[in-house]
Order: C-alpha cells, then sequence, then structure tokens
C-alpha cells in the first residue's frame, strides 16, 4: 500500500512551513497532559485545525516529537480531537490549570500509554535512504598517485614558494636595515597583510612537510627537512619573529596577536598529528605558543590559567622526551609562578642537566632579586631562597650565616606544620641542594671537575658565562656544603616521618651516584651525617610491609603483573647526569600516565620508597666503608661505630649466660660507673643473681648513669639474637 502524501493544507505540512516553528513550542505542546473529558472534535477542513496558523498570530507547530515515519497527515483531527487550539494569552492561564483537573488522579504504574494519543516513551524510525528515488551506490574513484617525477618537481615548486615567502618575512619584520622600526604605527589593514603573510608561510611549510614524507617519496626527498633545517626555519621565521615584532606593539596589536596565534595553533596542531618525524619540535612549538598566548591575557584570570596549564602541558611533555635539554625546564620556571621554590627546582634544573640553557643565568634573577631586596617578614621558602640567592650571586655575602642560621632554626618545625604538604617540596628542597653543590653549573666548581669528563658535560654551554675563578668557587663550595650538610642532618632526624622519604631517597640517589667516583665523594664524606643516615635505614627496615629487595643488584622493580608507576620525585631526578645509570631504560615507557597522575601520592607510596632506600644504602655499602649491613642484627652500621662493637665483642665478659654475644647486666653496669669515675665499682654495688639486693644496691641510680645505662642496653638489646 503506498503512502498517501501530504495535502498543502493539512497540519504537518502548513506547522513544518511556519517561520515561527521552535523547539521549544514543540517540546511544550508535544507533552502537554490531555484533558480528562474529550472536547468537540475539529473537522478536518476547520480552519481552526492544530498546526494551523492564523493571520494575526504566529503558527504553532503541532506536530509530535517521536511521531512514526508512517504518520498520515490526514488524520491529525482525528490524532488531536481532544485539543484545544493555542492561544498566547491564556497559555499561562492553561498552564496553571493543569493540576486541578476534575477526575481523581490517574494510576501512571498501571495504567500505560499504548497508543500515539497517550503520553509515552518517543519512538523514532529512521528514514530507510535506500527507498528513496534516485538513491545508488557507486564505487569511490582510485586516487592516482605521483610519480617519482611530479614528486620532485612538486617539492622544488613548494620550496621555491616557501623561501620566497619567507625572505619577504625577515625583510619586513627580522633584518636590521629593511625592518619596520618599531617607533612606526600600524593601521589594521598593515597588521591583517602580515599575518596573511606569515600564515601563508606557514601553510606552504605545512605542504612541503606532507610532500615530503608522501610514500611515493624516496629517502633523498624525505630527508630534505632535514637538510634544509625546516623545522627550526618554520619556528622562526613564522612565529616567533612576528609574535615578538607584534609584543612589541602592546597593547595595540593585542588583537591582531590573538588571531594569529589561534591560527598558528591550529597549524601546528596539525603537523603534530600528521608529521610525526619532528613530533619533538611541534610540541615545544606548541608550548611556545600557549605561554605567549598566557602572558597577553590580562582581562580574565581564568583564561589565562588555563593558556598557563595548556603551555605547562606541552612543555611538560616535551620534557618527557627530552629530559637532558635545559630550555623547557626554564620555561616551566617562568610558568610556575607562584610558587617560587618550584621555581628554584626549575631554574636549577635548567643549569645542571647535560645540554644546559645559559639563559637561565638571567632568568633566575628575577626570582633572586625581590628575595635580596628586602629581608624581613619571608616564610621558610624564601629564606631558603635568600640563601641560594646570596651563594649564586655573591651580593650581601655578610648576612649568608644568619640567613643560614634562620632557615635551619625553623626548618624542623615548618616539616611538621606541612606534614603531607611537604612531599613534594621535600625533593625540590634536596635537588636545589645538589645543583648549588653543584655550583649551579660553573665548570670551575670543585665537585664538578672531580666527576670524571664525558660523564657530565653541562658546563660546555656554561664555560663562557661564569667568570668564577677556582679561588672563588672554592670558598662558595665550602659555603655550600656546610649549609648541604647541616640541613641533611636537620631532615634526617625525622627518621620516622613519611612526609620526608622523597627528600630522602633523592639524597640517597645523590650520594650513589658520588660515591662511585673517590675524588667526589672525599669532598664531602667527612662533614655527611653517617650516623643519621644509618638511623633513616634503621628506622625504615622495620616498616616495610613487603619483602627486601636491597640484596638483589638490579633496580628494585615492581612485580610482572604490576604496571612501571615511577616516584613523583623520579621524574624531578630525571635528566641530571647523576641520576643518569640509576633508572632503568624503560622506567619512563608508560606514556600513558597523565601529569596529574605522575604527582599522586597513594599511600602505598611509603613502601616503595623504602625499598629504594634500602637498595641505595646496600650498594653504598658496596662502595666503600662508611656504612655497613650487618647480616646477623639486619642493621646499618657507620664504620666508627662497628669498629666499637668489634671492640666491646672482643672484650666483653661471658657472664650474660645463654647469651654469649650480650654482657651480663652486672658487667654493663660496672663498665658505667667505670666510665663515669674512673675507677672499678665497688663489690658491694654489683648484685649477684639469686641474692637479695642491700640496702645500697637498692639505691636509685643517678641521672647521668641511668641515661648511659639505658643507651648500653638499648644498643646491645637491638642484635638480631637478643630479639630472639
Amino acid at each position: 500500500m503506498s503512502v498517501r502524501p501530504p495535502s498543502p493544507n493539512s497540519a504537518a505540512t502548513q506547522s513544518l512551513q511556519s517561520p515561527w516553528v521552535v523547539e521549544r513550542d514543540v517540546q511544550s505542546i508535544a507533552f502537554r497532559p490531555l484533558p480528562a473529558t474529550p472536547s468537540t472534535p475539529y473537522p478536518a477542513s476547520s480552519s481552526s485545525t492544530p498546526g494551523t496558523s492564523s493571520p494575526t498570530a504566529p503558527g504553532r507547530s503541532r506536530r509530535r516529537s517521536g511521531i512514526a515515519c508512517n504518520f498520515v497527515p490526514g488524520d491529525a483531527a482525528k490524532k488531536f480531537a481532544g485539543r484545544r487550539p493555542w492561544n498566547p494569552t491564556n497559555e499561562h492561564k492553561s498552564r496553571g490549570s493543569r493540576a486541578r483537573l476534575p477526575t481523581s488522579r490517574p494510576n501512571w504504574q498501571s495504567k500505560r500509554p499504548h497508543s500515539m494519543d497517550q503520553l509515552g516513551a518517543p519512538e523514532v524510525h529512521p528514514a530507510d535512504m535506500s527507498t528513496m528515488p534516485g538513491f545508488s551506490l557507486f564505487r569511490q574513484l582510485e586516487q592516482k598517485r605521483p610519480s617519482r617525477e611530479q614528486l620532485d618537481h612538486n617539492v622544488k615548486d613548494i620550496y621555491k614558494g616557501l623561501t620566497m615567502l619567507e625572505r619577504k618575512c625577515i625583510e619586513l619584520i627580522s633584518s636590521p636595515k629593511t625592518m619596520i622600526p618599531e617607533d612606526q604605527e600600524l593601521s589594521a589593514e598593515q597588521y591583517q597583510k602580515l599575518i596573511g603573510l606569515h600564515e601563508t608561510l606557514l601553510h606552504e611549510q605545512y605542504d612541503f612537510f606532507l610532500a615530503c614524507q608522501d610514500s611515493p617519496a624516496d629517502a633523498e626527498i624525505r630527508l630534505l627537512p632535514n637538510t634544509y633545517n625546516m623545522p627550526a626555519r618554520m619556528w622562526r621565521h613564522g612565529g616567533q619573529s612576528f609574535l615578538e615584532f607584534l609584543r612589541k606593539r602592546l597593547p595595540t596589536s593585542r588583537e591582531h596577536m590573538l588571531k594569529f596565534i589561534c591560527k598558528a595553533y591550529i597549524i601546528m596542531t596539525l603537523l603534530y598529528e600528521t608529521v610525526p618525524a619532528f613530533v619533538s619540535t611541534w610540541i615545544g612549538c606548541l608550548g611556545h605558543l600557549g605561554r605567549y598566548r598566557m602572558a597577553i591575557e590580562d582581562d580574565d584570570i581564568r583564561d589565562r590559567e588555563i593558556w598557563t596549564s595548556v603551555s605547562r602541558h606541552w612543555y611538560l611533555k616535551a620534557s618527557d622526551r627530552s629530559p637532558e635539554v635545559g630550555m623547557f625546564y626554564h620555561h616551566l620556571a617562568m610558568l610556575a609562578r607562584p610558587d617560587a621554590l618550584q621555581q628554584l627546582y626549575y631554574y636549577n634544573k635548567s643549569l645542571c642537566v647535560p645540554y644546559s640553557f645559559p639563559i637561565a643565568l638571567n632568568s633566575i634573577m628575577t626570582l633572586f632579586d625581590p628575595v635580596l631586596e628586602r629581608s624581613s617578614r619571608l616564610n621558610a621558602h624564601e629564606i631558603f631562597i635568600r640563601v641560594h640567592a646570596i651563594l649564586f650571586s655573591g651580593r650581601k655575602h655578610d648576612e649568608l650565616d644568619s640567613t643560614m642560621a634562620e632557615f635551619l632554626g625553623a626548618l624542623d618545625r615548618k616539616i611538621a606544620e606541612k606534614n603531607k604538604e611537604w612531599l613534594h617540596p621535600g625533593y625540590y628542597i634536596a635537588i636545589s641542594l645538589i645543583c648549588s653543590l653543584l655550583g649551579y653549573g660553573s665548570p670551575t666548581n670543585p665537585l664538578k671537575q672531580s666527576i670524571p669528563a664525558g660523564q657530565d658535560d653541562g658546563s660546555a654551554a656554561l664555560r663562557n658565562k661564569f667568570t668564577t675563578d677556582k679561588e672563588t668557587a672554592k670558598k662558595q663550595f665550602e659555603n655550600t656544603r656546610a649549609f648541604v650538610m647541616k640541613t641533611c642532618d636537620i631532615v634526617f632526624r625525622r627518621k620516622s616521618d613519611i612526609n620526608a622519604l622523597p627528600f630522602f631517597h633523592t639524597i640517597l640517589v645523590f650520594l650513589y651516584y658520588v660515591a662511585q667516583h673517590p675524588r667526589a665523594i672525599a669532598l664531602i664524606e667527612d662533614e655527611f651525617p653517617w650516623k643519621r643516615l644509618v638511623d633513616v635505614l634503621n628506622e625504615a627496615y622495620p616498616a616495610l610491609l613487603s619483602k627486601p629487595r636491597m640484596a638483589n643488584e638490579s633496580f628494585p622493580r615492581p612485580l610482572r603483573n604490576e604496571p612501571l608507576c615511577p616516584l613523583p620525585e623520579d621524574y624531578a631526578l630525571r635528566g641530571f647526569a647523576f641520576s643518569k645509570g640509576y633508572f632503568p631504560a624503560d622506567w619512563f615507557s608508560n606514556e600513558k600516565l597523565e601529569d596529574a597522575e605522575k604527582m599522586f601520592e597513594p599511600p602505598s607510596l611509603g613502601d616503595k620508597r623504602r625499598q629504594r632506600l634500602h637498595w641505595l644504602g646496600h650498594q653504598i655499602c658496596s662502595l666503600g666503608t662508611w656504612i655497613k649491613w650487618n647480616t646477623g642484627s639486619s642493621r646499618y652500621t657507620t664504620a666508627e661505630e662497628g669498629e666499637r662493637r668489634r671492640q666491646v665483642s672482643s672484650t666483653e665478659s661471658t657472664g650474660g649466660g645463654k647469651y654469649p654475644h650480650c654482657a651480663a647486666p652486672a658487667d654493663l653496669r660496672s663498665r658505667v660507673y667505670c666510665g663515669q669515675t674512673g675507677s672499678p665499682a665497688p663489690t658491694s654495688s654489683l648484685r649477684q643473681p639469686g641474692v637479695p639486693a642491700t640496702t645500697s644496691q637498692q639505691a636509685p641510680m643517678t641521672k647521668m648513669s641511668r641515661s648511659d645505662f639505658d643507651e648500653t642496653m638499648i644498643d646491645r638489646l637491638n642484635c638480631q639474637f637478643c630479639r630472639r
């Protein structure tokens, strides 16, 4: 049966043709509840049929959403027999009277609608395209690939036009002789022409990259972008020079700069998706564009924060791909405001990685100058930055000792106040201390010179920037070493604080690297707090929740069924020369982790950090005699403590009965008495086992003797044999 086409006067046809129909009207009419008592139906030929438009009032569509495709428009009057015509004057009245129906409330759970003239779930049937007249399928036309000669000709033509545009851009923007003067005012039309010129250059360069990576292209054509250094030329002449040109003319050029950044960002995104051979370059360019966009946003702080996070995301992505390049850390430092401690960490890293960024020597002074100008009302982090400012610049050197004392005096209290908030600042401070020991990348630093050549080439780019002689560098190193060791001594006292574990881990990674070079470790071994380090390791060992893996020669990796999940400080240590041999080659291969996931701190990281501490401690034990691991007692000891224990074990008596490795209590008390008075203890003061104590023997010990006795007993009872 064929479907009768709708007549021109039908309700559906007129409602679709009405220019006043909007979706809100369709929904308000289609889902309006039906009255309980149906009224007199309208005749099909009446002009008041729902859906028609009157000459005075705009017509509203009575077409219900979800009507099946086989709906007959001629039955509109039958379908809407119980509906009243819409009137804009009484719409509010009709809506208010819906709740006052003359009949009782129906039971909607038992009486579900079964037809289209009652409310129900809309049912939509998509149209069958194959039944439409003239519909047919045809095969896609074959795409003809260009030949080798055609592709070569196309690449040459594109490059010829590209060089012409590039030459014109250099002539107007970069060349000192022909460039537009900075004081010259430009009209809107001139700005538009400059934007169009640079946009055309970017498009030509995009076409050049696509043509060079086409499938018929041979190796010679594919290498043309590298041969002509096209990625760097694209950003230098097509983006950066023009952005600097516009930036110098702010605020009059702001709108034009926004327009160009938007267009350049789109082209760079296309290159990032379609030209993977230079993905690192495109990531850096996207970060630069986001930073320019952030810098000119002054109206809306939310937009500024959004573009700051966008730029930071691209720079972090670039640093993950090239962790030894200092330029990205320099840009991240500029985006880290107002977190001054994080800024210090990024600036230090940009100077101390193998491919350092010399511009950071000037940029870091924007962080140091404000804290050097004022010495009062500084918080703990600002005082720490002020110490580095004095060490780095040499200014106000007479205030160095007082500034150090102020920071060290408040350090332990600040760690306790920060609690979990000191997890990330802990390794920021540790890395900044390490960079200060390395002289902030100075080639004349004694510790840096003690490292064999070829393992740390970060001083190559800074050799001409530093003018410090060896004598001055030596004095600076001695001051820095004293500050670093005192800071480590204070933090190491918090041996049971889980929030200090990132600091411990970072310092041990550096210590493990320095211990592999005898000349380097000789510069710090006498001042390093080895006793505090032993306390940290011995405190962390009983707190392990998993099986210790410190005896393994390889890095403590997760189990086979667990994914690789580096610690947050692992990403901060990545890129330094002293951490190059610490991490496995595939440790950072999980690229699916988001930036927030990398910094996430679940409680399980505490056990992973303790595993690292014990593995590093065991490796340091194998490199020298500074600390030792006692397998029998499962404890770490320093060299002096181990020697003292061996002397005590060789001279102690066997009065301990079945504990041959422990002295008897009487011997311990006698030894303490002899250490205080210099003479043997009286016989009456030593009570024998099983013999009642006399009055003199029951007398309480002095405060000093009790303290010394307790400390000696604790040392003896810590052995594994006594615990059993």
